[in-house]
């Protein structure tokens, strides 16, 4: 009976120290039809679950995962990815994937409104005059949950950086 404590408490110590969801560092880039894309906003939704963890891309399509707390890193598990690119005003769709708050921000914007249509994307993404959110630069297949083709993505991914390939048609 004793060695069995002892066995109990080695196993909690070691859940405890190494954490059941402790997020994994992963950095990838995003292209369309094998050319870098920058400025685009990846967000990775949990296929279980309500996690969802983001990225912005840099001028040559590359990108590191965050949370919600703004530290690089994502659970363990499968994900759909969403794809979208914007301009507004002529200048590319600025966020800073480290805020804390922009996951935040993007989930309560697209919660409840039929028009965005299962959208998830970045916070303050620019709106048409009629409230409805502008067509992504990507093609549009990419741009929701719902109909993006990026599902049952193995995260974190065998090999890194981890390349999300869209394709124009």
């Amino acid at each position: 009976m004793h060695s069995r404590s002892w066995i109990i408490c080695i196993v909690a110590m070691f859940i405890a120290a190494t954490g059941c969801d402790s997020k994994k560092p992963v950095q990838g880039i995003v292209k369309l039809d094998g050319e870098p894309v920058g400025n685009a906003t990846l967000t990775f939704v949990s296929e279980v679950g309500s996690d969802t963890y983001m990225g912005v891309s840099d001028s040559k399509g590359e990108f590191t995962i965050t949370s919600a707390d703004g530290k690089p890193g994502i659970k363990a598990g499968t994900y759909r990815i969403v794809v979208v690119k914007y301009e507004s005003s002529g200048e590319a769709l600025k966020m800073d994937p480290t805020d804390p708050t922009a996951i935040k921000k993007m989930e309560t914007e697209s919660k409840g409104d039929p028009k965005t249509k299962g959208f998830v994307g970045p916070p303050g993404a620019p709106k048409s005059s009629s409230g409805r959110i502008p067509k992504s630069q990507l093609p549009t297949v990419y741009a929701t949950a719902d109909s993006t083709p990026l599902k049952g993505i193995k995260i974190p991914p065998d090999t890194q950086p981890f390349v999300v390939e869209l394709k124009s048609k």
